[in-house]
């Protein structure tokens, strides 16, 4: 494999290529749910500000923290307010995501940082969304932030991005969980099975200020408006719909589809292949995957229409972390 002499090459390389991609999208226009929480929401601090609060009307509110459409409309307000604009604007997070997979690559194999990078970088679930104006791709820095701060015992990393996940969607907060029952478990010096010994004084500290944050949100939305993720108005509330036994476990194998997507099936037929080996691979990411499988599938799987591609992205990217730890072994060989 290439020295780590490349890798900083490696990664501006990438940087370019993300710039390419920006530059060629520029004028793509809001597709998915950024419509609405890109456009709509958007839309609406651009032009009311923070003068009727922080809620959204209920016909554009989904329950979930605005934050990304009001950090939106500052820059339009400043830019000015262009589709161009908006692809620009997701800039510096495309950049923190690559630059955190290059720092994440470089924790696990410091002699050749750039794989797990160039592995995410040509996901098609990852390399599609980030053409997006999206809260997804914030979710997707915080992610990679809190887990290299779990990894290198960085507790302001963690925090940062659990802040940054909570502020963006329930289901950033829900990763942030994963992320949570990761650090424990992966802990020698905690006991999860006595929850009454866990380090609460550091959890608090790691954890504590983006959940908190959610919860008073959350708990001043249900107190003014007196529901949370949906109501019976709103046009995704179909989505919501429960299914049964059948239609949950038709799920499930829906999220499996998902995750074999668009090529990556290839790659979980590799890791299968050497299975015994998951559970050595450096700091076990293995069970962050399962911690993340379970709580996105309980999100997921009792709903009629919430099995989504980019739901899942996590999950692909604790994977390919995985498949660059497993190429690098099969190298060595």
């Amino acid at each position: 494999m290439l020295s780590s002499g490349y890798s900083k090459w490696i990664f501006l390389l990438l940087v370019l290529l993300q710039v390419v991609l920006i530059f060629i999208n520029q004028e793509n226009i809001f597709f998915w749910d950024t419509v609405q929480f890109a456009g709509k929401h958007g839309t609406y601090f651009f032009e009311h500000g923070l003068s009727h609060g922080f809620l959204l009307p209920d016909n554009i509110d989904s329950g979930h923290p605005p934050t990304f459409g009001y950090l939106l409309s500052v820059v339009w307000s400043l830019c000015g307010r262009s589709l161009s604009v908006s692809h620009w604007a997701m800039l510096p997070i495309l950049i923190g995501i690559l630059y955190q997979a290059f720092k994440l690559d470089h924790h696990i194999n410091p002699r050749n940082p750039w794989l797990f990078m160039v592995l995410l970088f040509t996901c098609p679930f990852y390399l599609g969304h980030s053409i997006l104006v999206s809260p997804d791709l914030v979710v997707i820095l915080g992610f990679l932030l809190s887990l290299r701060g779990v990894m290198i015992k960085k507790d302001m990393l963690v925090t940062l991005g659990i802040l940054l996940m909570s502020s963006m969607s329930l289901r950033g907060a829900a990763i942030g969980v994963a992320i949570m029952l990761y650090d424990l478990f992966t802990d020698r010096n905690y006991n999860v099975a006595q929850f009454w010994k866990l380090p609460w004084f550091n959890l608090i500290k790691k954890y504590a200020l983006g959940f908190s944050l959610l919860a008073i949100y959350l708990g001043y939305h249900y107190v003014t408006k007196g529901w949370l993720v949906q109501h019976p108005a709103s046009s995704w509330a179909p989505s919501f719909e429960a299914v049964g036994i059948t239609g949950a476990l038709k799920n499930i194998l829906r999220i499996i589809w998902r995750l074999a997507d668009f090529g990556m099936i290839g790659v979980y037929l590799l890791l299968l292949s050497r299975f015994r080996f998951l559970l050595l691979l450096k700091n076990r990411l293995i069970w962050l995957s399962v911690f993340l499988f379970v709580i996105l599938a309980i999100l997921t799987v009792p709903h009629v229409g919430l099995v989504n591609h980019r739901y899942f992205l996590p999950i692909q990217i604790v994977t390919l972390l995985m498949e660059s730890q497993m190429l690098r072994a099969s190298n060595k060989n």
